[in-house]
């Protein structure tokens, strides 16, 4: 009996304080020596395991602590990726990243590091070792005693590589400055949107990866490389007089291969980014359809028109437009030209702060439920631009948030042949809730307006050439989705085009060796909906066909073979030679590198 006693009293420890090496070794002991006992109250734990269901298991985030955790599930946020490694570990110091390396290497382990899973892909995914760097969060002092004499220092920040981009957002702005670009969220990690190559829209302004012009970088062996373009802007003496633990590199192929790396190369430790001045954005929309829009982006006028009027902005000034569309076409009730794919125009204009303040004292107050909104734009002439009152600077409640998104999976899987129009009625939405003024990560900020946590999507680049690539590309997106409706089933949201300065990054898709601009095209499917993870692959191979590149954080599960890739991506062999300088024995691989053969598997047969 005290036996069978003595085993409950363990069990109940254990529920309590399960990596206690002692009370395992102490049960081990009583099944060997007494394993009915042991069987009988095993038996019990599982009713009580049962009994207490399946608990969510909240991660722990270090205060200045270092965390490892063993038998931890990581997701993505969309939780399509799901990964069960050996250690899970949150740093909070360099000198533990270094520590991390060291021991992977000798276990002869992979490392992965990781932000907030916002990426769609297995891009993120670890086997072995995952390194969370959200315990990376810190602001770091600017060492502008290494910089060369003459680098901008007024706009340059550092901080530690995986700080939220809200929190770095923030602390800019505390010091006037602003990031020149961001997606349309703000909760991924800097290096973490840098590394996929996030982007904005402008097709005269770059993406995030352009920003980076300096970074530390754990890598091989944990020797750490301060990493820079060949006209970086440290000073080589004076680096070498301050540092004598860091490998400072300034070289363009393996600056440019790094930057968006996928996590091949090391752990990125800290960035230093180049910034703006505070600056504001006014930001306008109006519901036009592609037969009207497509001439305009065939001769280039849609990237200077700032108004459906045809108002030209001023010289070259960064113009930030993008355009969302229908990928079916809809008899609309105020269209009588007949049926049509229905667009929504969103430019984002510079103004002054005098401009700012002076529609701030001008914005509408009045709140509109949806039904309202709708009636409103069907019946006031909005859907040709002359609808004003789609300006709310502060944008804190917009119709949008009244939609249930489970009822709207549950409906279109009923009744799929209602996606076109239910699509249209999503545009409108758009209209309601995302035009406003302010500063600029602010107007920059979608979040409301994307499905971040039920939505995920393919993303393929174009070219904006003289071949109009890019206008081919949304023509097949539009034929691809045509052609699966005839089988009932359908893309299930408005896709949206978004334009990018050429990037220097090589494994970036707004790389260009010709200097063109590209337009990355969303192409995304609510989670849940009837053939979702089909019609993304429908997409993938038609697009590529057609000279797609892809977006690595979005859904690209078929590329595939070092052939391809070398086709999509010229400084590609550049960028292969990076990877076997930093990562010579494998330690930074992993199942993206392997999925997309980047890396190659070793095989040894006698």
């Amino acid at each position: 009996m005290s036996t069978l006693r003595e085993i409950r009293k363990l069990f109940r420890q254990m529920r309590k304080d399960p990596r206690n090496g002692e009370i395992h070794k102490a049960l081990h002991e009583h099944y060997k020596g007494n394993p009915n006992s042991f069987i009988k109250e095993f038996l019990c734990e599982l009713k009580v395991l049962r009994k207490e269901g399946k608990e969510e298991t909240i991660i722990p985030r270090p205060d200045n602590t270092d965390v490892v955790l063993y038998q931890q599930t990581w997701e993505n946020t969309i939780h399509k990726e799901r990964v069960q490694p050996l250690q899970y570990i949150i740093p909070t110091t360099k000198e533990k990243v270094i520590e991390i390396v060291k021991t992977a290497e000798a276990n002869g382990h992979m490392v992965r590091a990781v932000g907030k899973g916002h990426s769609f892909s297995d891009v993120a995914n670890a086997t072995d070792v995952l390194v969370d760097t959200l315990g990376l969060d810190k602001e770091l002092t600017l060492e502008t005693d290494t910089f060369k004499a003459g680098t901008p220092t007024d706009v340059m920040y550092c901080c530690e590589g995986g700080m939220l981009v809200k929190d770095l957002n923030k602390n800019l702005d505390d010091i006037g400055l602003a990031i020149p670009t961001m997606a349309a969220f703000d909760q991924e990690t800097i290096y973490g949107a840098i590394a996929t190559s996030t982007h904005g829209t402008g097709i005269r302004v770059p993406g995030m990866s352009d920003m980076l012009k300096s970074m530390d970088m754990v890598a091989a062996g944990g020797k750490v490389y301060r990493l820079e373009p060949t006209n970086g802007i440290t000073d080589p003496e004076k680096f070498k007089q301050k540092h004598s633990d860091i490998t400072l590199i300034q070289d363009d192929d393996k600056f440019h291969s790094t930057v968006v790396g996928f996590g091949l190369m090391g752990i990125v430790y800290s960035v230093v980014l180049e910034v703006k001045k505070t600056f504001y954005l006014k930001q306008r929309l109006w519901i036009t359809n592609w037969s009207t829009l497509k001439p305009k982006l065939l001769d280039r006028s849609f990237f200077h028109e700032i108004d459906p009027e045809g108002t030209k902005a001023p010289g070259d000034e960064p113009t930030r437009a993008q355009f969302f569309f229908n990928p079916y076409q809809t008899h609309r009730p105020w269209d009588h030209n007949g049926p049509d794919h229905t667009c929504c125009v969103q430019v984002q204009t510079e103004i002054t702060k005098e401009e700012y303040d002076k529609l701030i004292a001008e914005e509408p107050k009045k709140e509109r439920k949806l039904h309202d909104f709708i009636e409103e734009i069907l019946t006031n002439g909005g859907y040709d631009g002359t609808h004003t009152d789609t300006i709310a600077g502060l944008d804190k409640e917009t119709p949008a948030a009244e939609l249930p998104e489970a009822l709207l999976v549950a409906f279109m899987n009923k009744y799929p042949e209602m996606t076109p129009i239910i699509i249209d009625l999503s545009l409108v939405v758009l209209l309601s809730g995302s035009g406003k003024i302010g500063k600029s990560y602010i107007v920059m900020n979608q979040g409301k307006l994307v499905f971040k946590n039920s939505g995920y999507s393919v993303e393929p680049g174009f070219g904006v050439d003289d071949a109009n690539n890019f206008v081919q590309g949304v023509e097949k997106i539009m034929e691809v989705a045509g052609k699966s409706a005839e089988s009932h089933e359908y893309l299930s949201s408005p896709n949206c085009a978004r334009f990018v300065q050429p990037s220097h990054a090589y494994m970036s898709p707004e790389y260009s060796e010709n200097n063109i601009p590209t337009c990355m095209v969303d192409v995304p499917a609510v989670l849940g909906t009837m053939g979702d993870d089909q019609m993304m692959d429908r997409m993938q191979k038609a697009l590529m066909g057609v000279g797609a590149k892809p977006h690595w954080g979005k859904i690209c599960n078929l590329v595939n073979g070092r052939d391809l890739i070398s086709k999509m991506y010229p400084k590609f062999q550049q960028f292969l030679d990076t990877v076997a300088f930093f990562n010579p024995n494998g330690t930074f691989n992993s199942e993206f590198s392997y999925r997309t053969g980047i890396s190659e598997m070793k095989y040894d047969r006698d």
